[in-house]
């Protein structure tokens, strides 16, 4: 039985016909990338396939702005820069949407000043986050904010992974495919499809026609805002709410 399997998936790979399941993922319109980078993207480079203006914050951030951007997109993921001595932003590294929304939850990590934390105030900040699962998002993904604490700071280089993989602009597309820095929708066929149009014939067939692998992304969620009190939204709580009354 077993050597029947194995006889049968060589000869269906040999013939370059797409499994069921690959099929199913196409007709779904599913946003899901292989293993291995198609070959055309040895042609592009990481500069060329990234978002020009992504969604960042600054180290010390006011929770009002937080809010907003919370608000306005779902990303999972936001680079934090930090100005220097000379006024230029740098890069400082990357924070995960629910450790941006712990830090909201935990009170004592707003602060008033617009600087960063640093000495006796940093280690009480740290404790206060030390031992919590901030993997998670906080239960049901609302922060309730008050008007007061909107005017607040929150310094994100508390949680901040300052040790994230950077590649260059001039970085192949297929490299950076493998180390997963972009964003993968961005990594696409049908996305580098419509931007690269010229590149279309070295794409694998059917690889970003229409009705196959087009994203198909739902929007982002809102800020759920009482009198005087404010919420940062997950909406990932939000689409996991519809999914259950749909089932209802």
């Amino acid at each position: 039985m077993m050597l029947v399997l194995l006889v049968a998936k060589a000869i269906g790979d040999s013939t370059g016909i797409d499994a069921v399941y690959d099929v199913h993922v196409k007709l779904k319109r599913l946003p899901f990338l292989g293993s291995s980078p198609p070959e055309f993207m040895s042609h592009l480079t990481a500069g060329e396939a990234a978002t020009p203006a992504p969604v960042s914050f600054q180290r010390v951030t006011p929770v009002r702005v937080i809010a907003e951007v919370l608000q306005a997109c779902d990303h999972n993921a936001f680079p934090v820069f930090e100005k220097g001595p000379d006024g230029q932003n740098s890069f400082m590294g990357i924070v995960l949407r629910s450790h941006v929304l712990a830090l909201i939850q935990e009170r004592r990590c707003l602060q008033e000043s617009p600087s960063p934390v640093s000495g006796k105030e940093l280690s009480s900040k740290l404790r206060g986050i030390v031992g919590r699962d901030l993997g998670s998002a906080p239960a049901g993904g609302d922060v309730p904010l008050a008007k007061d604490q909107l005017e607040l700071y929150v310094d994100l280089g508390l949680c901040c992974n300052v040790s994230t993989h950077v590649v260059q602009e001039g970085a192949s597309l297929g490299k950076v495919y493998r180390v997963g820095i972009l964003t993968r929708k961005d990594l696409l066929p049908g996305m580098l499809e419509r931007r690269f149009p010229e590149l279309r014939h070295r794409m694998p067939h059917g690889a970003g026609s229409p009705g196959t692998v087009q994203p198909d992304f739902p929007p982002g969620g809102a800020l759920v805002s009482s009198p005087g009190a404010l919420s940062a939204r997950d909406p990932r709580s939000n689409r996991l709410n519809q999914r259950k009354q749909a089932a209802i």
